[in-house]
């Protein structure tokens, strides 16, 4: 969390820290992922609230998916849940660990914002016109920070269609989930698109609508929405939506988008970071082809009958090539090719597709290139 979001949150507890975490988990291999979690900033929405029996915590880890996380702690006692399978089995979780550890980080946030808040009494009229100056030349970020609105949390779900692509060909549909604690489909994205640029309010449940009097979004979703926002108007432009989804029931069409090849890599990079999943398969590391990243094939040759040899081409089934964004998708990591590059794995991707059997037969006359 940021400094200042900091001090609108309830005090943490005192005595959680670091190594308390450490010593309250039963599994240091548990402990270490959790650890692996905080720091490669999983931990999203983090927010508290009192409930009579201490403080209860709530936030989202985005992990394989995203799961929802609640800790009360009452004196130096901790009840946590978690919405994850290991949960339920275990009552302990690399996304507890994670989240304990980041309210523990408010500790020393709290400390830092209470310490630069003590000028020196030599220096107090100094401060005192820097502030005169600040608050006469920064009145809207005055106004932001204190305002009582809620960030929103949004989530976006990225799923695989090939619906009205040329054949063997993969695209991306996006679709968003909004709300405060706990993230609500978006049912219509147009609608919801334009109710922000609008400054108007969307429905979602008789539990949650969309107010922009009452909630704001982070910089960096409204930086991704934006491009959204501009798909949108693509689709309404040159009349895409009825053309590519000609399969799909209305309540497909309307929660989703279809991602242009034209603004794919300028939304992916935005969406780095955020609350995002592929296919089910959690958040992917978005990585442009450079020569110290490359194309992640693997081969291995053996030999075989006579005085041949064979190549194994399986390590291509792990592959995904989605050709009109030039991005082969491995494990959690898009790689995005080069034109070259693409031309070259389509190639080979085709060659392997020949094979029956996923080999290909080299003789010993050919061999010399392949070492």
């Amino acid at each position: 969390p940021e400094i200042d979001e900091v001090i609108n949150m309830n005090l943490p507890p005192s005595f959680l820290t670091t190594e308390y975490v450490r010593q309250w988990c039963d599994s240091p291999t548990i402990f270490q992922r959790g650890l692996a979690y905080n720091k490669q900033g999983r931990v999203f929405a983090l927010d508290s609230e009192e409930d009579g029996n201490g403080t209860v915590w709530y936030a989202i880890v985005n992990g394989s998916e995203s799961y929802q996380v609640q800790i009360q702690i009452h004196n130096r006692y901790i009840f946590p849940e978690c919405s994850c399978p290991a949960y339920e089995t275990r009552e302990e979780c690399k996304h507890i660990i994670a989240v304990l550890l980041e309210i523990a980080d408010l500790q020393e946030l709290r400390k830092y914002k209470k310490d630069q808040s003590i000028p020196s009494r030599k220096y107090e009229r100094a401060n005192q016109m820097i502030d005169l100056f600040s608050n006469g030349f920064s009145i809207e970020k005055d106004d932001y920070q204190a305002s009582t609105k809620q960030p929103l949390l949004v989530e976006y779900l990225c799923k695989t269609s090939s619906v009205g692509i040329p054949y063997g060909k993969k695209m991306f549909n996006i679709e968003l989930k909004v709300g405060v604690k706990r993230p609500y489909v978006v049912k219509n994205i147009g609608k919801f698109l334009q109710a922000i640029a609008e400054k108007s309010s969307y429905f979602f449940t008789t539990n949650f609508s969309y107010l922009p009097s009452d909630h704001y979004f982070l910089h960096e979703d409204l930086e991704a929405l934006q491009i959204l926002q501009e798909i949108r108007k693509q689709e309404e432009f040159y009349g895409q939506k009825s053309n590519m989804y000609g399969y799909y029931s209305n309540s497909e069409k309307e929660r989703s988008l279809t991602i242009p090849p034209l603004l794919a890599d300028q939304l992916i990079s935005k969406l780095q970071g955020r609350l995002v999943t592929f296919d089910d398969r959690g958040y992917l590391n978005y990585q442009p082809y450079t020569e110290e990243n490359r194309i992640p094939l693997h081969f291995s040759l053996e030999k075989g009958e006579a005085e041949d040899f064979q190549m194994d081409l399986s390590s291509l089934n792990a592959l995904s090539f989605y050709e009109p964004y030039g991005w082969i998708i491995e494990k959690d990591t898009i790689y995005k090719l080069s034109p070259v590059q693409q031309d070259l794995f389509l190639k080979i991707d085709q060659m392997g597709k020949k094979q029956a059997t996923h080999t290909l037969p080299i003789s010993k006359s050919q061999m010399g290139p392949f070492i």
